[in-house]
């Protein structure tokens, strides 16, 4: 018999609509009889829950979009607002860091 290929679970990113391997989104969950949405990075909570990609892009497209929190009735918790914010700009300063070399400086590499 041949070798078993694992599954990867693939989650959907509620504001980019792109599926992704779970680990790679963070998940957020409004528990059933809650009026707020809380942060939920075990995965384990129960509720109603959607993911989000770790991206400067999705994060802030949450933070803004009214649809979202209108699909869901809720609002973000402190908590779970302060974590997307830190979240960004940990991101933002990332990509900023990785800013591609100058091309004088690619061809004095080589």
């Amino acid at each position: 018999m041949g070798a078993r290929s694992q599954r990867v679970p693939e989650r959907m990113c509620v504001a980019c609509r792109r599926l992704r391997p779970r680990t790679e989104l963070a998940r957020l969950v409004r528990p059933t009889q809650a009026t707020e949405i809380d942060l939920n990075l075990g995965g384990q909570a129960s509720g109603k829950g959607f993911y989000i990609c770790r991206s400067v892009e999705c994060l802030t497209k949450l933070e803004k979009d009214k649809r979202l929190r209108k699909n869901f009735s809720a609002k973000l918790t402190a908590p779970a607002l302060q974590w997307l914010t830190a979240e960004r700009q940990r991101l933002e300063e990332e990509e900023t860091q990785r800013t591609p070399a100058s091309c004088s400086e690619e061809v004095k590499d080589l």
